[in-house]
């Protein structure tokens, strides 16, 4: 009973350590794959935010160009080549380089190849989002260089201040509208209750 009992014992431990190189490695696998994701859903905050303003910044320039009748202008105007942009490469390796200072993330729990079905999808998911954004920057470089070919940057900025105010303006009234909109109309359901 002894020596059966020595033998599984070294059984175990045999088995033990031929199956700890690949857990290991597993282990390693799972905590990259998790550091990766962590650095996407890094990037997709800060990709949000940059985009939206960058829109807004369109949008604000499209009104003050048609404002002054130049769209036919823009629209002819080829703007010289800036820095070339960020690629999604060079943005993700900093983006990776910015959760390791975080330290090591926190797993949910999730399998190898759970893991690598979410980093695969997250990041089509910003690498799309990074083509939008710098589709959006690229636009506001161009419409920057019109401006600025034209001698109507300054004035683009004053009148982009005021813009900006009159907008904030229209949608706190539009929000105020419908806020009392709203309320009458539970007033009138907490009436009809009553």
């Amino acid at each position: 009973v002894a020596s059966t009992l020595l033998v599984a014992t070294l059984c175990v431990g045999i088995a033990g350590s031929a199956f700890a190189a690949p857990q290991n490695a597993v282990a390693a696998a799972t905590d990259n794959l998790q550091q990766e994701l962590s650095a996407l859903q890094l990037m997709n905050e800060a990709i949000g935010p940059a985009r939206a303003k960058s829109q807004a910044r369109i949008q604000q320039m499209k009104a003050f160009v048609a404002e002054k009748g130049l769209a036919a202008e823009y629209k002819a105007f080829s703007p010289e080549n800036g820095h070339p942009p960020l690629t999604f490469q060079q943005a993700y390796q900093a983006a990776l380089e910015q959760q390791s200072l975080h330290g090591k993330p926190t797993g949910g729990g999730e399998d190898l190849a759970t893991l690598q079905r979410e980093v695969a999808a997250t990041t089509s998911m910003v690498q799309e989002a990074w083509k939008g954004l710098n589709s959006n920057l690229a636009t506001v470089h161009a419409m920057s260089s019109f401006l600025a070919s034209r001698g109507l940057m300054d004035e683009y900025v004053a009148w982009s201040r005021t813009y900006e105010a009159d907008r904030k303006r229209a949608e706190a009234a539009t929000i105020a509208k419908q806020r009392s909109a709203a309320d009458a109309a539970a007033k009138q359901q907490a009436d009809a209750r009553d």
